[in-house]
């Protein structure tokens, strides 16, 4: 038997509701120790991070959500027991507790800006001629030092871009809470020029959503994607 955690929450928080159902349709309950508490289920074996089971997890963490912001647990932690459960947890009590309070009353919005980064490199060859090869089938160590100077000056260009559209994106959602928690990722993978998540408090997420969606107007060659709330898996 393992007893698997999905969410730290502050003690006297509401516990799981009876048709909130975990991994492998375990039921979740509530323990408490001090000033935490944690959303627990009792499986026969440790998880292994399948879709099903991923989803399971932040289906539990989406309910707590519902009625006081959590702090999501990574996938996958596992313990022998309870009490090996707490033993981990109240070492990092105050940790959690000042986690807690740091998101208390938010949520975490995320927006994806999506675009072509061929066709962003084409744009940038277009407007830079030092970044263009030189005329000519030139030869040799030199030539070939040259080439690759200009290609990692093309892809510095390109991040540098991608960056700056998120600049533009932040700066036009920090109208709907300028309090927000910031994190971001640029060029985290092909087709995406960034990442950026909020911690919004609760009463600005439908001012939030109004700006994320529009916020992608006048940028050429950019999609902007809106998602959440969810529970601040980017701060914790």
């Amino acid at each position: 038997m393992t007893v698997y955690a999905y969410c730290v929450r502050r003690a006297g928080d509401p516990p799981p509701e009876a048709a909130v159902r975990g991994i492998g349709g375990a039921e979740v309950y509530l323990r408490e120790s001090g000033t935490i508490g944690v959303w627990l289920s009792e499986l026969d074996a440790t998880p292994e991070p399948a879709a099903e089971h991923l989803l399971a997890h932040d289906t539990v963490v989406r309910a707590a959500l519902r009625s006081r912001t959590p702090l999501p647990l990574r996938f996958g932690a596992a313990f022998a027991d309870e009490a090996a459960a707490f033993a981990a947890l109240t070492a990092r009590e105050g940790e959690l507790r000042e986690a807690l309070a740091r998101v208390d009353g938010r949520a975490e919005m995320a927006v994806t800006l999506l675009w072509d980064a061929d066709r962003e490199r084409e744009r940038l060859l277009a407007e830079r001629t030092d970044l263009r090869p030189p005329a000519g089938t030139p030869a040799g160590g030199r030539a070939y030092l040259e080439a690759r100077r200009r290609a990692h000056a093309l892809e510095s260009a390109l991040r540098d871009r991608a960056g700056a559209l998120l600049d533009a994106v932040s700066g036009r959602l920090s109208a709907a809470d300028s309090t927000a928690l910031e994190a971001r990722t640029v060029l985290p993978r092909p087709g995406v020029a960034g990442t950026l998540a909020h911690l919004v408090r609760r009463e600005h997420l439908f001012t939030y959503r109004e700006l994320a969606e529009r916020a992608g107007e006048g940028l050429a060659g950019v999609m902007v994607r809106v998602s959440g709330p969810w529970a601040p898996y980017s701060f914790v």
